[in-house]
């Protein structure tokens, strides 16, 4: 899958919400083999196996559960992201549970540009608040997740920001073998 131009948006076995209230349940199940995704542009987003949530309140369960092999994420231009297999929350509250289970295998993440963000197989929150448990599992192995750019960040655990708040559980298990995450 190809997205280019400004604001450019690639999703491939993701769930995206804006300003949305959701009672229940927010599920993504992803299973995504030689694959490739790519979103080029100002402000690109490329979204492989990945949930994103901005401006949503959530009471229920938010989950994503991902396999991914073989495959490659990409997204270039400045403010440039890349989702994989991860749980990405802006200015959003959620009452419950949030779980991300991404299983990543022998596959590249790479964001490119001024500000660029990567996540693999991580949980972000910014602006979020958290009533519950917060759980990241991630299995990376033979994997590469870069970040290039002035101000860029590679994720491969749960981040969160001094303006999130969570009461409740953080857990985040996390193994990796023979794997790259480098900001550059």
């Amino acid at each position: 899958k190809k997205a280019m131009g400004k604001e450019a948006k690639a999703k491939m076995g993701s769930i995206k919400t804006k300003d949305t209230n959701v009672k229940g349940t927010v599920t993504n199940k992803a299973n995504i083999n030689k694959s490739v995704n790519t979103a080029i542009g100002k402000g690109a987003t490329a979204n492989m196996g990945s949930v994103t949530m901005s401006k949503s309140n959530v009471k229920g369960i938010v989950t994503n559960k991902a396999d991914i092999k073989k495959s490659t994420n990409t997204a270039i231009g400045k403010g440039a992201t890349a989702n994989m297999g991860s749980i990405t929350m802006d200015k959003s509250n959620v009452k419950g549970t949030v779980t991300n289970k991404a299983n990543i295998n022998k596959s590249v993440n790479t964001a490119i540009g001024k500000g660029a963000t990567a996540n693999m197989g991580s949980i972000t929150m910014e602006n979020t608040s958290v009533k519950g448990t917060v759980t990241n599992q991630a299995n990376i192995n033979k994997s590469v997740n870069t970040a290039i750019g002035k101000r860029a960040n590679a994720n491969l655990y749960t981040h969160m920001t001094q303006q999130t708040n969570v009461k409740g559980n953080v857990k985040n298990e996390a193994e990796y073998n023979k794997s790259v995450n480098k900001a550059h």
